[in-house]
């Protein structure tokens, strides 16, 4: 069966993962004083070496209205999970995660930035939109006819533009110099993933590591009906 055919999360269990850990942060974020412990506060990396908040931005959101439209956004970027595979998805993750958090940090410093960042993981979305725009051929259009002023014309709009304009949407909700910071590195992962630059595509996390992955999020898939001759 082809990949149209598949469904739901099957075959994408780093993407389930990942929102169900967006989700339940978020959420309790939102209800208790966990945020000052996850943020990114380029003061507290850069002077008191606290490299770990480097990788907190990635895991939840300020506000619950990110969280949906990034949510949405990789909901519909799974497809790379798929085409891929998980281990290398996860990778993709891990590296434009860091890439982007390592670019805000040095860009901190030569500005003389020391504030805090607004959390969420723009550089793994930039990546994976640099991906769906380079590699991701439209499907199908939806006709918008008669359109104000050209009688007797349509306008068609392809599934790409839609997530197009939901990845602007999503950007446009932070200050632009912090999409800036955290996406740019994002976006060069994603091209040069693309190009298969350092032989990129086949970079992968070590077995183990990714086995205990597996074993964290195997209870988030869903159950699989079992066919009864």
């Amino acid at each position: 069966s082809g990949m149209a055919s598949v469904e739901g999360f099957e075959n994408a269990p780093v993407t389930l993962g990942l929102l169900t850990i967006w989700t339940t942060l978020s959420v309790l974020t939102q209800l208790t004083q966990l945020g000052s412990l996850f943020e990114f506060s380029l003061l507290k990396i850069i002077f008191s070496f606290q490299l770990w908040r480097m990788f907190c931005p990635v895991i939840y959101f300020s506000s619950l209205a990110e969280w949906f439209i990034a949510s949405v956004l990789l909901y519909q970027f799974r497809l790379f999970e798929r085409r891929f595979s998980s281990p290398k998805f996860a990778t993709l993750f891990l590296t434009a995660s860091l890439l982007s958090a390592m670019v805000a940090v040095s860009l901190g410093v030569v500005i003389g930035y020391t504030g805090t960042i607004r959390p969420g993981p723009m550089g793994f979305l930039a990546s994976l939109w640099s991906l769906f725009w380079l590699e991701v051929t439209p499907t199908y259009s939806i006709e918008i006819p008669d359109i104000p002023g050209l009688k007797g014309s349509s306008l068609y709009i392809s599934e790409k533009v839609l997530s197009h304009l939901l990845a602007c949407l999503y950007f446009s909700t932070t200050i632009p110099w912090e999409g800036l910071l955290m996406g740019g590195g994002g976006l060069a992962m994603g091209i040069a993933f693309h190009v298969n630059a350092g032989n990129c595509r086949n970079w992968t996390i070590p077995t183990h590591v990714m086995q205990v992955i597996s074993h964290g999020i195997h209870v988030l898939q869903p159950v699989q009906p079992v066919a009864i001759s």
